[in-house]
């Protein structure tokens, strides 16, 4: 019995798993935090986080720096000159949620954009812009931090795209004095994964483990626990050790205990058409089957001993009973 409720409760995780085949993506929302010279950002990696479904504490570390100029002509992004067909890529980081970043051609004064970074905008991933000569389509997008915006050159001449508000420098006998030179991002800080630890705590339980932390490829500054978040509820990241040397000590809470990333929800808010039972009810479910088959064995083993005594007892009543017996004859 023990098996078989093991293996159903295996083949009901695997099961969820490769239905949601859900996979590492840019989170939705995270808290962000200046610390010393440092800004830390910290969530958990994929948001909505589900229990059951594998996920991690996820940290992006940037040294503080001076506000960035959105408006100024390409301080955030700029183009080289496109051909017909040819596409310009750029991936916009967290670090500029919160803003709206105007974008033109320097080619046409009236082809203008904006693209507001924003946790509530629906687009993320990538999102493709073509580049029209004198306008862009979509002009006007909101988007989530780390999505990655693809422009695209769908005319039969050169063009151009540039982050910010059009230069006089780029109009013909415009000066050049005017002209504003990109502003640089964030500098993401590299190398923590061996100087810093998280302690994750289930706010519910109490219940904390000590994790390490890894860099995750092609994305300098990022750094995650993989875990799989085994109950809903409120979760807690406490991240600690040093960066460049500077002792750090920050705790980081779900937003049911008042922070600014997601609680970890109930698988069965998923599931469809039919819900399943949570591996706690599963395993709830083996424990008390245990102890209902434990209990059973224990009554059979108590019945057998007191038919034994009973045996016993009274093969010694029919002994004695037979002695006496004899005596009695012996005295007559």
């Amino acid at each position: 019995m023990r098996k078989r409720f093991l293996i159903s409760k295996m083949w009901l995780v695997l099961v969820t798993i490769a239905a949601l085949g859900i996979s590492y993506s840019a989170a939705q929302a995270h808290e962000r935090r200046d610390v010393g010279d440092y800004n830390m950002v910290v969530g958990f990696e994929v948001e909505p986080a589900y229990e059951g479904i594998k996920n991690a504490a996820g940290l992006r570390v940037t040294r503080k720096s001076e506000e960035v100029d959105v408006s100024a002509d390409g301080a955030v992004f700029e183009s080289p000159d496109l051909n017909p067909g040819e596409t310009f890529t750029f991936n916009v980081s967290e670090e500029l949620e919160g803003k709206t970043i105007p974008f033109h051609n320097d080619l046409y004064p009236e082809a203008t954009g904006t693209v507001e970074v924003t946790d509530s905008a629906e687009l993320s991933g990538t999102v493709n812009i073509d580049v029209m000569g004198d306008n862009f389509d979509p002009a006007d997008i909101a988007i989530k931090g780390s999505t990655t915006l693809v422009f695209t050159n769908v005319t039969d001449t050169v063009q151009t795209v540039d982050s910010g508000v059009r230069s006089v420098a780029d109009d013909p006998g415009g000066s050049s004095d005017q002209e504003s030179s990109p502003a640089a991002l964030p500098e993401a800080i590299t190398g923590l994964e061996s100087a810093l630890q998280v302690e994750v705590t289930h706010v519910p339980s109490n219940i904390s483990k000590v994790m390490p932390l890894r860099d995750v490829y092609n994305d300098p500054g990022h750094y995650v626990a993989d875990f799989v978040p085994t109950a809903p509820g409120v979760y807690q990241f406490r991240f600690f050790g040093t960066i460049e040397g500077a002792e750090v000590n920050e705790t980081f809470v779900s937003e049911g205990g008042g922070g600014g990333f997601g609680d970890v929800e109930s698988v069965s808010n998923i599931q469809f058409p039919e819900r399943q039972p949570a591996v706690r009810d599963m395993e709830s479910a083996v424990k008390g089957a245990q102890s209902t088959a434990e209990e059973s064995q224990d009554t059979a083993s108590r019945a057998s001993t007191m038919a034994i005594v009973g045996i016993v007892l009274g093969v010694v009543g029919t002994v004695i009973g037979g002695a006496g017996w004899l005596v009695g004859l012996r005295r007559k």
